[in-house]
Order: C-alpha cells, then sequence, then structure tokens
C-alpha cells in the first residue's frame, strides 16, 4: 500500500512537471506571437502619416518605400544634371553658374570633363561667337539591380549661332551611388565615371568601315587610281547613316542621311582625296623610298 502510494505520488509529479512544461511552451509562443504582431502593426503604422488639414482635421496618407521611387530619382538625378552642366550660354557667368551647380551632383569625373573642355578652348570659342547651346535630355536609362546603379543619357544639343541652329546628338555614360539629400542634390544621388563620346555600337562599325574602305582601296590601288575612293564612299555612306538611326537616335531618315553622308564623303574622299593624291604623287619615291627602291 505504501509502496502504492510512493508511484502515485511520483506519477504526479511527472504529471505536473509535463503540464508546467507545457503551459510554459503555451507562454512562449504566445509571446513570441504577440511580439511578432505587435511589430507588424509597428511597421504598417510607419507607413500611414497622418495631415492636419488647416488646423481642423486629420487626412490618412500613406506613405511609399523610398526604393520604390529610387529608379524615378535617378533618372531626375541625371537628367537635371546634363541640363545644367551641357547647357552653356555665351557669358563666362552664366557657364560657370550652372557648371559649379552640377558639380555638386557629381564626384571628380565630371570636373576632369569640364577641365578637358576648358583646355581645348571651348567655352572661350562660344563667348567669342556669342553662341548659346542648350541640351534637352531625351531619355534616360538606368539599371537598378547592381551597385553602384548605371545610367545612360541620351540628349539633343541645339547649338544656336547668329545665322545657324545646329543639332547634334549627346550620348553619356555614368555610374549612380547613394549620397546624403541637401539643397543642391535633392535626390540623394552622385553619379560616378561620367564618359561621353562615342557609344560601343559606333566605335565597333565605325572601325569596321574604316577598315572596310581601307582594304578595298588597297585592293583597288593598281586597277585605276579612280577607283581608290569608292570603297570608303560605299563603307560609310551604309554603315554611318545606320549607326546615326539607331545608336545615336537621329530622327532623320536613313535614304536622307546616306545622300547626305554620301555627299560629304565624295567631296572629302572623291574629291579632296583625288587632289592630294595627285599632289603627292610626285613625292611617291621620297615618301615611300623602299618601294621606290
Amino acid at each position: 500500500m505504501e509502496f502504492k502510494s510512493l508511484k502515485n505520488i511520483e506519477t504526479g509529479f511527472r504529471q505536473i512537471r509535463l503540464f508546467t512544461l507545457v503551459f510554459l511552451a503555451l507562454c512562449a509562443a504566445v509571446t513570441l506571437c504577440a511580439v511578432w504582431m505587435s511589430y507588424r502593426y509597428a511597421e504598417a503604422q510607419r507607413e500611414k502619416i497622418y495631415v492636419l488639414d488647416q488646423g481642423k482635421s486629420l487626412m490618412l496618407a500613406l506613405s511609399q518605400d523610398l526604393r520604390q521611387n529610387r529608379p524615378v530619382e535617378a533618372r531626375e538625378h541625371v537628367r537635371r544634371f546634363h541640363e545644367l552642366f551641357f547647357t552653356y550660354g555665351p557669358e563666362k557667368s552664366a557657364i560657370d553658374g550652372n557648371v559649379n551647380r552640377a558639380l555638386l551632383m557629381a564626384d571628380r569625373s565630371a570636373m576632369n570633363y569640364y577641365k578637358v573642355l576648358m583646355e581645348k578652348g571651348y567655352f572661350n570659342r562660344l563667348i567669342a561667337g556669342g553662341i548659346l547651346q542648350t541640351t534637352q535630355v531625351d531619355s534616360v536609362v538606368c539599371d537598378m539591380n547592381a551597385y553602384p546603379y548605371r545610367a545612360r543619357a541620351y540628349a539633343t544639343q541645339k547649338i544656336v549661332r547668329e545665322s545657324t541652329v545646329t543639332e547634334r546628338s549627346l550620348v553619356t555614360t555614368c555610374t549612380l551611388i547613394d549620397a546624403v539629400r541637401s539643397d543642391a542634390n535633392p535626390q540623394g544621388c552622385l553619379i560616378g565615371n561620367l564618359f561621353g563620346g562615342a557609344i560601343p555600337l559606333d566605335i565597333i562599325f565605325g572601325s569596321l568601315a574604316t577598315l572596310i574602305g581601307a582594304c578595298g582601296t588597297y585592293a583597288l590601288r593598281k586597277r585605276n587610281k579612280f577607283l581608290a575612293p569608292v570603297s570608303p564612299i560605299v563603307a560609310n555612306t551604309i554603315v554611318v547613316p545606320l549607326v546615326l538611326f539607331y545608336g545615336y537616335g537621329v530622327n532623320i531618315p536613313i535614304p536622307l542621311q546616306m545622300l547626305t553622308v554620301g555627299l560629304g564623303e565624295v567631296l572629302s574622299c572623291g574629291v579632296l582625296g583625288m587632289i592630294l593624291l595627285f599632289a603627292l604623287e610626285k613625292y611617291r619615291g621620297v615618301i615611300f623610298k623602299r618601294h621606290a627602291a
């Protein structure tokens, strides 16, 4: 009887311990669930903004995640930078004002680009000729999948002189990094690795057109002198308009571009090139001593 009583006590302790562990587990689960729900509720409340309307009523507005607006801010930053950095008036104060504001939105690469233009005397020619240069950004493409972000801008520049207005395409590439927001940089971006000039399509196919023209001239050199410029004229007439249309977005019909480029090639290669060829013909033995020997 006494042994059975002890056994019942031991079984009772086991049951109490089991009930205690189950109770503690339930308390922990309820606590974790409460903490998790509180966190979710706090996150949801952080996305809400209460706006006081003229001191009378509260209006509820929902805030957006900054990352959702980042592509828009990046494109606007690149657009604004190009409008400031590549727009010049015929006065030094106007040029310095735009450039100084643009330099606050970029790193040293923009300053280096500016110094190159200064060394070439580009701004002095604008001031001396009373030339106005305006830049309108047509589109900005940003790759936000990698950091630093990558951007490419397509713009149209107008160079206004007293008697003529010249339009040309501008294509630049750069990187973007996050920066501290300020009055001078409201988007909180910083442009780096600024590069303007020929796009890869132009570099590849432009070089290919030059190579085709050179090989054709070399192959036809002994048949007839007047056939020598035919190859570069044809190659550039076909390739250059395609690069301008598809690479730089020049909205001029391709046949018209082929006509204008072809006329330019005929004048430069066919006329001036042949004049130069006949002028140097009598000095052939001096220029090409090895072949003359």
